[in-house]
């Protein structure tokens, strides 16, 4: 693992988007991520995407449709199994209603050496941290 290990990691994937550098977030995923979004609350979007070209399809229809949103680490911790829980704020303004967005989502991160392998997206918190075996 590089240095600062897997909170490292994340760390540079949410500067990378908050910079608007989507190539910056894909260099730290696996070339066969899968972002899992079967339980977020995000409209249309209930599945698996993998590889890269599949997350970036996600990530531009998200910037069409809240513009350049910006993530906030609010809590992240490595579980005993090896993942990573995540607790992270999104802020942003509506592209077409202009109004703002902020909410908090749950991730859950696998890891194979240093790269993102799995993203799994949490639209109710309690639901993530009971997937992560932190109760609810």
């Amino acid at each position: 693992m590089d240095e600062g290990g897997k909170i490292g990691v994340f760390e540079r994937e949410i500067a990378a988007w908050n910079r608007d550098d989507l190539g910056g977030v894909i260099a730290e995923l696996d070339p066969d991520h899968e972002w899992d979004l079967r339980r977020s609350d995000i409209p249309g979007e209930k599945e698996v995407h993998r590889g890269h070209d599949a997350y970036l399809g996600f990530a531009r229809r998200w910037r069409e449709a809240l513009g350049p949103t910006r993530l906030e680490i609010v809590e992240a911790r490595e579980l005993p199994d090896g993942r990573l829980f995540t607790v992270l704020k999104h802020s942003g303004t509506g592209t077409h209603s202009g109004a703002a967005v902020e909410r908090r989502t749950v991730q859950l991160l696998s890891f194979k050496d240093d790269k993102v392998t799995r993203t799994e997206v949490f639209g109710d918190q309690r639901e993530g941290r009971a997937a992560a075996g932190l109760g609810r």
